[in-house]
């Protein structure tokens, strides 16, 4: 039986048999169940989306802004070359002009070489910080939400959330949606040029998720046995300081 109908957390719960059609309303405890599950589904979806969301727009800005790349880069080339032609062509000017005097020339000069270095300065500047950016990007973003490599080539990507596998690999640099948890996975180029070493990636970090289980179970038993002495210490002081003082009672009042 599959769900049927509505899917909101009031009114009856109806699920219907997917070869006969037959449609049948669940009994209130039942039903209860149900809308108690899709409660907590909802919650751990509106907690997916406020953690995932703005990674996932900033991922996608930056992935557009990527996919234009060429086209900045020859739009700054363009920018480089108009700024270096004017500025040789003001160098002749200033420099092969006789009817202006020597102060004004020298300021012409003085003006244009100030001018084409901040100009130029500033556009390599917002390159550097671009490919910072990108690289930042790649670092502390791209892991997040990037889609787990493929078990073996050929086989779809999984879901970096649930491990479910996704649908047919799209354009690199899209973002396809869990059918399962609904979570949003970066299809990257490197899952299959790099699947060997993602996978080699994942499992360290089970280990490690692993060995961190183990050395916390560790120090919990080590703090259990510690503490418990500590407590039967304890006890043991507060029987003998209670036995001495029951002693004092019985001596004072009864002797």
């Amino acid at each position: 039986m599959q769900e049927f109908g509505s899917t909101s957390l009031v009114g009856p719960v109806q699920v219907r048999c997917p070869y006969c059609q037959t449609v049948e309303t669940l009994p209130a405890e039942a039903a209860h169940r149900v809308v108690a599950l899709r409660a907590r589904l909802a919650g751990l979806r509106a907690a997916q989306a406020a953690e995932e969301g703005p990674a996932v727009a900033y991922a996608k800005m930056i992935e557009v802004l990527r996919s234009y790349l060429w086209i900045y880069a020859g739009i700054g080339v363009l920018v480089i070359g108009g700024v270096v032609y004017s500025t040789i062509e003001e160098i002749q000017k200033a420099t092969t002009a006789t009817n202006i005097p020597e102060s004004v020339r020298k300021e012409l000069l003085s003006t244009t070489m100030q001018q084409s270095p901040i100009v130029i300065g500033i556009l390599f500047g917002i390159v550097i910080g671009y490919i910072l950016a990108l690289r930042n990007y790649k670092k502390a973003v791209v892991p997040t939400l990037r889609a787990r490599a493929p078990m073996q080539p050929g086989m779809p990507a999984r879901c970096h959330s649930c491990g479910a596998s996704l649908p047919a690999d799209p354009t690199k640099g899209a973002f396809v949606q869990c059918a399962h948890c609904t979570a949003q996975n970066l299809i990257s180029g490197d899952l299959v040029r790099d699947r060997v070493r993602l996978l080699d990636e994942e499992t360290r970090a089970y280990s490690a998720r692993g060995a961190g289980v183990q050395t916390r179970v560790s120090q919990a038993t080590t703090k259990f046995q510690t503490y418990f002495l500590i407590g039967g210490g304890i006890g043991l002081l507060l029987a003998g300081l209670l036995s001495l003082l029951m002693q004092f009672v019985v001596e004072t009042l009864f002797f």
